[in-house]
């Protein structure tokens, strides 16, 4: 199985980001073996620890798309 990870602002690709999401869905219509993952998938719980879950999950992943618009997201100290 492919696993696709998909990172941007939310707010502002919103949009964006679900056409990717939507593309991904369709490819595993039609048999391809591949599954996205994303804040959305996310269980409320992990807010708190969403960067180490984040990374954990890029670690996990074999593609990688990153949307890139004009807004910042969370900065760590």
């Amino acid at each position: 199985m492919a696993v696709v990870f998909l990172s941007s602002t939310f707010v502002d690709l919103r949009a964006h980001r679900q056409k990717v999401i939507e593309a991904i869905d369709r490819l595993v219509h039609i048999g391809y073996d591949v599954e996205w993952r994303a804040m959305e998938a996310f269980p409320a719980s992990f807010r708190t620890k969403s960067l180490a879950i984040a990374l954990d999950m890029l670690r996990d992943s074999d593609i990688y798309i990153g949307a890139l618009g004009p807004r910042y997201g969370t900065i760590p100290p």
